[in-house]
């Protein structure tokens, strides 16, 4: 191909220099929006959860708590009278009405403690300037309503610190966790959350479009999640390519020890599908997958190492794939790097699908792994 000189089209300097400044006014007025998007949702979430207290002095917090002692005060006193008026003693009405206030008041400090731990995420992570076209929305009353009913139950530090995480979330991308997933969120106990981030950890990641991902900083959008094993279901039949000569029950024998090794059997997936958290009933085509701030492609043996995706060869996964909900929480995961994992689950998929792997570098970022409001999945 021939290329052009560089002085065979005179090009208006005085235009494209205005153009730029255009374009730059124009982008800054975008990230300006979305700043105030997130300032906006950031304060309708500290009106809609917290006592007030979190930006204010010494002295207003003193104030404020004095005056809320003498209403509490007068309020009980009424009460008091009221419920001497039907018959109950004073005694029992006092211990009643302090054990209540009690209640309120630790719920309340919870929900200052979560929102001004979301309030420091969300002002420590950077905005999207990559990406200045994503519109932010408002924050819902029916999902602030929801989460301030599930947030106050929350006593241990794990669970606040979970909590902080979808209140951000939410703030600097409304609709990110929808309210079925919180509902979802706020049924798991401990157990539960252990296992459902263990398997996460287990998972590969088929991308929306993994060459944006490749030359972008900013995409992260997930298809797919699921850990590739074969379960002893009708979907491993789907799995073998035709002209493939394996014997599948050895390749089951193999899978079940791999997923047995790093602490399931069918009683775990059994749990996180009734939490409906995964489903075994899908099978999916990659050509490609991330795992771990890494990005990689299938290829045919006989093909050489490739910088295109194209030229991945696809082929059909089963196992257990997160679920819609699944999807939404996935970006909530402290993912671990489980030992020698990652090494033995693509020595099996190598052998199985008789592919090799292609490594691709990510162009545009260094680090790949994405921040948890840049994760965004198809359901």
């Amino acid at each position: 191909m021939r290329r052009a000189k560089l002085n065979s089209v005179p090009i208006p300097t005085h235009k494209f220099a205005k153009d730029l400044v255009i374009m730059d006014e124009m982008l800054t007025q975008l990230a300006e929006a979305a700043i105030d998007a997130v300032a906006k949702n950031t304060s309708k979430a500290a009106d809609a959860l917290t006592t007030g207290y979190i930006d204010q002095s010494k002295a207003e917090k003193k104030a404020i708590s004095d005056s809320k002692i003498a209403v509490t005060h007068t309020a009980t006193q009424l009460l008091t009278d009221k419920m001497k008026e039907i018959g109950i003693s004073e005694e029992y009405a006092r211990i009643a009405l302090i054990n209540e206030a009690e209640t309120i008041v630790k719920k309340r400090s919870i929900l200052d403690k979560i929102f001004g731990r979301a309030k420091i995420i969300v002002q420590t992570t950077p905005q999207d300037e990559t990406d200045p076209k994503r519109e932010i929305g408002d924050i819902s009353d029916d999902w602030l309503n929801r989460f301030r009913e599930s947030a106050c139950q929350k006593s241990s530090e794990e669970a606040q610190e979970l909590f902080s995480k979808v209140l951000a979330g939410e703030i600097r991308k409304p609709g990110s966790i929808s309210l079925k997933a919180l509902t979802t969120l706020t049924d798991m106990d401990q157990k539960v959350a252990t296992l459902f981030n263990t398997f996460c950890s287990l998972c590969l990641v088929l991308l929306e479009d993994p060459n944006q991902y490749l030359t972008t900083t900013y995409y992260f959008h997930i298809k797919d999640v699921r850990m590739p094993i074969l379960t002893g279901g009708l979907n491993d039949a789907g799995t073998h390519e035709p002209g493939n000569p394996i014997i599948l029950e050895n390749f089951r024998d193999r899978s079940e020890v791999l997923y047995k090794e790093y602490g399931f059997d069918f009683p775990e997936f059994q749990l996180l599908m009734e939490y409906g958290l995964i489903s075994d009933s899908s099978l999916m085509r990659y050509d490609h997958f991330w795992y771990n701030g890494e990005f990689w492609g299938f290829l045919p043996p006989n093909k050489q190492l490739s910088l295109l995706v194209d030229s991945s060869q696809a082929i059909n996964i089963g196992g257990y794939a997160l679920t819609s909900i699944g999807k939404e929480l996935y970006q909530l995961t402290k993912l671990d790097t489980p030992p020698q994992y990652f090494e033995k689950i693509t020595a099996f998929l190598q052998d199985y699908y008789s592919t090799i792997l292609n490594k691709h570098i990510r162009y545009a970022d260094t680090s790949p792994d994405p921040s948890p409001d840049q994760i965004t999945s198809e359901t």
